[in-house]
This record gives C-alpha cells, structure tokens and sequence, in this order.
C-alpha cells in the first residue's frame, strides 16, 4: 500500500476522524505499518495528527472540529454541551475559546492542532439529554434545555467560569419544564436546588 491508496481508503470510508487502530482494520494491515504510513501521510500535510494515535482529514470542507469529541473519551460516551452547544443553538453570540465536552470519563483537557477540548466528567445517571447533530457531522450534542442544566449543574460544582453566561437568548421552542426535569435527575438535593435557582435566576435575564 502506498500514501495514494491509503488515503483512497479513508476517503472511500469517508473517514474525517480517525484512530490508528480504526486505520488499520480498514486496510488490513498491522497496527506498525498503519502508525508508519499515517504518520507519512501527515508530515506531508494530506492528514492532521491531533494526538497519539488519532488523526483527521482535516482538508476536506466537511470537516469540523467537533467530529473528534466521540473519540476523546473512548469506550466512554461523550457530547458537545454547556458554552459550545449554547453557542451552536444560538443561544450565546460568543465564541468559547475550548470545545465544552461533558463524558462519564474522567475530566481532563486535549490540546491538538485544531482546536482545544475540556472533558467534564459527569454521573452516568445525568448523562442524558444529548442527540445526534442536525448539521454536518456525527456527534452528540445536548439539547438546548440540557446543554443549559449542564451550565448550572457545573456551576453549582465548580464555579467561576459557569456562573455568568453571556447573554443569553432563548429559542422559541426552548422548554422550561423539560429543563427543570432534567434538574430532578440530580440526586443531591443541595445541588438540585442550587441547578433550580441559577436556572430561574439565568430565565429571568433572557432575551427572545
């Protein structure tokens, strides 16, 4: 196989993001050669390596950086919520500086050459509320209702960087009541009335 058949196959898979282990079993080679040929093919430009063992084909106009957040935190599921899903629904006008991902996985940060990712690490129990995008792309995002819940909750956790949102703007469709639903699932009470308050205390500021 050489660098021309090799990126053939990814584009034939249409593989935007993928690992060296994925890359491997698609060209039914050894994981060695995969690594060798992949890292071929990015010191030449043609692939981008975001981190040890995970590349995309960050050329292609499809791509987008949120196609990386389902491999961030493998086998732990994981979604695009609090500043950046407010941010895509149109809820907030400013632009997060890292990509807000919230995982069953432990929190950390990833720095790659295309964008910054913050992994929170959130109860199973609370991991709810996310859908596949509607645009491009296939990631789990969370609803407008739970991407808000998800500020608060942290909020409540964490502080500082949470606590003031920038101005926000509800959609027409948004649910209160589907948000405070999600707000029950928190089993400390403390923290579900605390969820409750900064969600009330956040509606009360909105604009439509």
């Amino acid at each position: 196989m050489n660098e021309s058949d090799a990126m053939a196959l990814l584009r034939k898979a249409d593989s935007l993001v993928f690992s060296t282990r994925d890359f491997s079993m698609l060209a039914e080679i050894s994981g060695a050669f995969a690594s060798q040929m992949l890292r071929r093919l990015a010191a030449k430009g043609r692939i981008t390596r975001l981190y040890q063992g995970l590349w995309a084909d960050a050329e292609r106009p499809e791509f987008n950086q949120y196609l990386a957040v389902p491999f961030l935190t493998r086998p732990h599921p994981a979604a695009v919520s609090l500043l950046s899903a407010l941010h895509l629904h149109g809820m907030i006008e400013q632009i997060p500086q890292v990509v807000d991902v919230v995982s069953t996985a432990l929190t950390k940060r990833v720095k790659t050459p295309l964008a910054d990712y913050f992994v929170h690490q959130i109860n199973p129990e609370l991991f709810t509320g996310y859908e596949y995008y509607r645009g491009e792309g296939k990631f789990l995002i969370a609803t407008p209702e739970k991407a808000l819940v998800d500020c608060a909750y942290f909020a409540s956790r964490k502080g500082r960087r949470f606590s003031a949102l920038p101005e926000l703007h509800l959609p027409k469709s948004f649910s209160r009541r589907k948000a405070l639903q999600f707000a029950t699932r928190i089993p400390n009470p403390r923290f579900q009335a605390n969820v409750r308050e900064r969600l009330e205390g956040w509606w009360r500021g909105t604009i439509h």
